[in-house]
């Protein structure tokens, strides 16, 4: 009886509930990395409210009743009232096809869901993210928060990707170093010969070269690729930090 409430509720309930309040595509502009920000503006409502790195199922179409919806965090601040952002990556069959959607078209937005942000508890000293490739769409959304909220404290990302080319966010993030206490660590998997900066994997050496010294001060917020958060995650236990300290939003793209 469970199963069967939970799929009249997901299938029939839930739509009826979102055909009113659906949103329409503003604006839809490509990133590095084969990315797409999709701007949603409601339609008839006031929106919906949400806290920074939190996400929401989308389907995108005339009606909610689609079979075809899938989760994506927001990346816009959630300071900003009214229409909001996810970033989207090109994999899969749905999001192979992101890049085609139309300004105006209609969307349905069922959240805001999740756990992963740092609204649950007080700001700590240090504010520490460790981001891989889309891994960074929800750590923006905090990021540009912490902004909006004008944050004083001091702000670290390190930021994992392939190649300098393909870094989604890359201009953006350098921007926000003008309004946060923010340094950026990019960590390059295969750069140029040329590049200056951290290459290879994450690791040990890395995070203590950069992290403050007194670590019960600090909270981590871990996003991106499985094998990254695990890596990270246990680096960070064995440093000393504890597990309370640490917080992970695990995903699949899709």
């Amino acid at each position: 009886m469970a199963a069967l409430y939970a799929l009249i509720y997901i299938r029939v309930i839930k739509p009826l509930l979102l055909r009113k309040r659906y949103y329409l595509v503003k604006d839809i502009v490509p990133e590095r990395g084969k990315c797409w920000s999709i701007t949603f503006v409601p339609f008839g409502h006031d929106g919906m409210r949400f806290n920074p790195g939190q996400f929401a199922w989308l389907t995108l179409g005339n009606s909610p009743f689609a079979l075809e919806e899938h989760p994506f965090s927001f990346s816009s601040s959630a300071r900003r009232s009214g229409e909001l952002s996810m970033t989207i990556k090109e994999l899969g069959d749905f999001t192979g096809r992101i890049g085609k959607t139309k300004r105006g078209m209609r969307a349905y937005l069922d959240g805001p869901h999740g756990a992963f942000t740092y609204k649950r508890k007080p700001k700590s000293e240090h504010m520490i993210f460790i981001a891989g490739g889309i891994g960074i769409a929800p750590i923006i959304s905090m990021l540009r928060t912490l902004s909006d909220e004008e944050f004083d404290g001091n702000v670290l990302l390190f930021y994992c990707n392939k190649d300098w080319p393909e870094v989604t966010f890359r201009e953006s993030l350098q921007e926000l170093t003008s309004s946060l206490h923010l340094r950026i660590i990019h960590i390059l998997e295969s750069p140029k010969d040329s590049w200056a900066g951290e290459r290879g994997y994450l690791n040990r050496k890395i995070l203590r070269k950069y992290l403050p010294e007194n670590l019960k001060r600090s909270d981590f917020y871990i996003c991106g690729p499985l094998p990254l958060m695990e890596l990270a995650e246990k680096i960070l236990i064995e440093m000393g930090v504890g597990s309370q300290q640490i917080e992970m939003e695990k995903f699949n793209l899709v």
